[in-house]
């Protein structure tokens, strides 16, 4: 069994002065991950966090082993902060964005309440009730309408809301 060494004693890693820099997702915000790559190949390395205080495996099998415990914990959660710094955004927005339909939606719900009251109103009161009967079914569809796209605005919202707590108790 070999002893892990450095590939080339004065090289450093071909990705090192690139991941050593800081970095921008797509939409601009810089990224937490500036930590350096190894100078040591990864595969021969059984931590590539802290170089000081590692001792490098023994053994090239076991070093791929204790390398595969190590990355998939930190690369997901690079994967997380990633998702979360671009999806964030977008979830907020949308979130303010269903606050904002939901109080129209009620508002408008308001209005029509407010209109087939005073149709009722004028129903009762005129002796020879005009042809109003296919306008008040109109208001009643619409207001049927309305009171389901609330309903689904609020199962959107609680779902959003969900994500949020998720997202929360990850962080």
């Amino acid at each position: 069994d070999a002893v892990a060494e450095p590939i080339a004693p004065n090289l450093t890693h071909p990705r090192q002065d690139i991941a050593s820099k800081s970095r921008t997702h797509a939409h601009g915000a810089p990224t937490e991950d500036t930590e350096a790559l190894p100078s040591v190949h990864p595969r021969l390395k059984h931590d590539t966090k802290d170089d000081s205080t590692s001792e490098p495996a023994t053994t090239h099998s076991g070093c791929i082993q204790q390398q595969h415990q190590l990355l998939p914990q930190r690369d997901s959660t690079r994967l997380a902060d990633g998702i979360m710094s671009l999806l964030g955004p977008i979830v907020q927005e949308m979130d303010f964005n269903i606050v904002s339909v939901r109080k129209s939606q009620t508002e408008l719900e308001k209005e029509i309440e407010r209109l087939m009251a005073e149709l009722q109103l004028f129903m009762a009161s005129s002796a020879a009730p005009p042809e109003v009967e296919p306008a008040v079914q109109k208001l009643v569809k619409a207001r049927r309408q309305i009171m389901t796209a609330n309903s689904t605005l609020k199962a959107v919202q609680e779902r959003v809301d969900r994500m949020h707590q998720q997202i929360e108790r990850r962080r």
